[in-house]
This record gives structure tokens, sequence and C-alpha cells, in this order.
């Protein structure tokens, strides 16, 4: 994508959607993955997850100048996990039992 165009792109999704909440590149990939699957390297990618409840949106500008968008949904109901509640503490040593001393 020519710098002019890019510019006005990023412009263009600031101005719509607002700052990204989340932004990252260049995102490179081995000559291996990009033949085994099919990808290309990422000139940036900028991520919202705030703007929607029920929804997240992704833009990718790729190396060859195209943009691909992607959005996925997101659980909206009340959550089943419990911020009061402590997580049970792990033994430092995953495969040993803690023994009570006595």
């Amino acid at each position: 994508m020519p710098p002019a165009l890019s510019f006005y792109v990023e412009l263009t999704f600031d101005y719509v959607l607002g700052p990204p909440d989340f932004e990252k590149g260049p995102i490179s990939h081995t000559p291996k993955d990009k033949q085994t699957y099919g990808v290309g390297d990422i000139h940036r990618q900028i991520t919202y997850t705030r703007l929607w409840n029920s929804m997240d949106a992704i833009v990718q500008e790729l190396e060859d100048g195209k943009l691909q968008i992607m959005y996925g949904g997101k659980y909206i109901g009340q959550s089943s996990r419990r911020d009061d509640v402590e997580s049970p503490s792990q033994p430092d040593n995953p495969n040993e039992e803690k023994r009570n001393p006595g």
C-alpha cells in the first residue's frame, strides 16, 4: 500500500472508530510457515475490543498492501468466574503433594 494511502486508512479508522485498543507490527512469518499455511507478513495490526459489548474487530494491513478485516462475537452474559473467591494455591512442584507437618 502506498504510504499516502496507508496514512489515509489510518486516519479513517481513527476518525470512524477512534484509536485502537491494541496495535502491533510488523509481524513476520518464516518462509516455511508462509509456504505451509499460505500466510504473508503483516505490516500492521490494530485491534478494537472496547467499542462493542458483543464483538471484537481486528484490521490487518498485509505486506502487499491489502487490508484484512476480521470480527468475532464475544460472550455478553454473566460471567461464571467469581472474583471474590481465591484460587487454590498450587504446590511449588506440581508432582509433589504438600504434607501436613506433625
